[in-house]
């Protein structure tokens, strides 16, 4: 047994195995692989070996940043068929994240080992705060990118998610965090402890406390209402994905064609009998409120057809571009207002470092600049006489909690989401983009409808459950073509408010409280800390 410590736990080749072990296991977790046990689990050789040696801060600093670069260039990827550079620099910047709590849980660890139990999971506890503390500032810094937060990774797992409508999506990153450092405590519990004389020597609490609050989270799902829906059909939504590509949505002699597409596929849907049909992110070719002759041929079409349509469209004010989406009915024409995209996508709408480097431009090939939208904007739509007050998000605004907070708080019915991922081929960025409209869905109680250019398109209810996804013959999303999906909502969920939307994050400053007065006592000399618990 010692000569296996000393191969395995104090010699260099312990990071050899630890991280590509680590990077695998952190990747699959999400799309498109698909396998979310693995997030309760890719922590685990890095906390094992913080706990058996500690490596100097600059082996852990590399280490730790080779990982983080590593995941998130390979889940980041697609981004590729925008920018190679931007792929670069965004997956370097994000590992940094993972480099900060590395370092923080490495500060922790052999603080806290060896100490009493209690002084042991409070350790835990702000390693785990310290994970969300840091999931929460990817919404602000650098303009903000919280893509992918770990909780995303149970997307298709929705009995963990229940969670999120009491915590937000902070709630099951902090748990699945706390699982892994659990399971790390109880390895090192069997390989390293010294032989004990009494059962109780043999266990390892830190494991049982992981494990009881798994098992407390899952419990969510048991309350009486997800097992006990009371769902009502409210609306058949027909839903077109042009696959417009973006050489030709931005070429003006493609115009005509573009609009003969939507024409014609709107046709299609139409013989489904939809009740609404729903279009993506910036699907004319013009300005819905520049082109006369657009407006007439909407209006047209919407007559023709007798459905209201739900879509994203571009609007020009003199110089000034806004990614919008807006409604237009047989009955009452164009709506009044459009709701503006509040958070514009860096580089693609906008140089935040015009004044710095100015050689650096947007990949949006548009005169002028993109203007965010400063409130939120309900869309009122009327469908089968009854009005519906819809939240909308343009693209990658439902990666953000608080747009979609906010859409609830005032009044929305459902959250409509129009994007348009075929920048990004057909890859695994459509699916990831999806998870997060999964969260969205819980977090706010709320049904979410997507309507992708190229895919995903579908919707998710108000627990989470993906209830339709548009899909071709061989179940691929990527493709030109209609459909039409039933929605529904759950009657008891009518005009309530979850516990995230009324108490916003108040999880997140749980977790900062908890893990400063953590660091504070950990501070204290290890033998003040024996002396004081003794």
């Amino acid at each position: 047994m010692i000569l296996v410590n000393k191969l395995l736990w104090q010699n260099q080749i312990f990071p050899i195995v630890v991280i590509p072990l680590t990077i695998l296991l952190y990747v699959v977790a999400f799309p498109n692989f698909n396998i979310p046990e693995s997030a309760f689990i890719f922590a685990i050789p890095f906390i094992v070996w913080l706990l058996f040696k500690k490596p100097t801060r600059l082996t852990i600093i590399i280490s730790a940043q080779i990982v983080g670069f590593s995941t998130w260039l390979i889940l980041l990827w697609w981004l590729r068929h925008v920018t190679y550079i931007g792929t670069i620099l965004l997956s370097f910047t994000i590992g940094l994240f993972w480099t900060v709590w590395i370092l923080t849980a490495s500060w922790i660890i052999p603080r806290i080992k060896g100490q009493l139990f209690h002084i042991r999971i409070l350790g835990l506890l702000s390693i785990s705060g310290s994970w969300v503390l840091l999931e929460w500032l990817r919404t602000f810094i650098f303009s903000g990118f919280p893509w992918l937060p770990l909780a995303a990774s149970q997307w298709e797992r929705p009995a963990l998610l229940q969670l999120c409508s009491y915590t937000g999506f902070y709630g099951v990153s902090f748990v699945i965090i706390f699982f892994n450092l659990g399971m790390a405590f109880y390895i090192y519990h069997l390989i390293a402890g010294e032989k004990r004389k009494h059962w109780y020597q043999r266990i390892c609490p830190e494991f049982y406390c992981a494990l009881a609050l798994l098992f407390i989270s899952f419990s969510f799902i048991l309350k009486p209402g997800y097992f006990k829906q009371n769902r009502k059909n409210i609306f058949r939504a027909g839903v077109v994905q042009p696959y417009i590509t973006q050489p030709l949505k931005w070429d003006k002699t493609e115009a005509k064609n573009i609009l003969n597409i939507l024409e014609r596929f709107s046709n299609f849907a139409a013989i489904l009998e939809p009740d609404i049909i729903l279009w993506p992110e910036s699907t004319t070719p013009w300005p819905i409120n520049g082109e006369k002759n657009l407006l007439i041929w909407m209006q047209s079409l919407t007559d023709k057809l007798k459905t209201p349509f739900l879509m994203g469209n571009m609007a020009k004010e003199k110089t000034v571009w806004r990614n919008t989406i807006t409604s237009i009915s047989p009955v009452t024409g164009l709506t009044d207002n459009y709701y503006s995209k509040r958070k514009l996508v860096p580089f693609g709408e906008y140089n935040p470092v015009k004044n710095y480097i100015p050689f650096i431009d947007k990949f949006v090939p548009l005169e002028g600049e993109f203007k965010a939208g400063k409130k939120t904007e309900l869309l009122s739509v009327k469908i089968n006489d009854v009005v519906y007050q819809v939240g909308p998000l343009v693209c990658y605004e439902d990666i953000f909690p608080s747009l979609s907070r906010e859409n609830i708080l005032a009044g929305a019915d459902f959250q409509f989401v129009a994007t348009n991922n075929a920048w990004y081929g057909e890859e695994a960025g459509a699916y990831q983009h999806a998870a997060h409209s999964v969260l969205r869905a819980v977090e706010t109680r709320r049904p979410v409808l997507r309507c992708g250019n190229s895919g995903w398109s579908g919707w998710i209810d108000e627990y989470g459950n993906i209830r339709h996804v548009v899909t071709d013959d061989k179940n691929g999303i990527y493709f030109r073509g209609v459909d039409v999906m039933s929605v529904s909502r759950d009657e008891k969920l009518l005009n309530s408010q979850s516990v995230y939307i009324r108490y916003g994050n108040w999880f997140v400053l749980l977790c900062a409280i908890i893990t400063t007065s953590a660091i504070i006592i950990i501070r204290v000399n290890p033998h003040e800390l024996n002396r004081s618990t003794n």
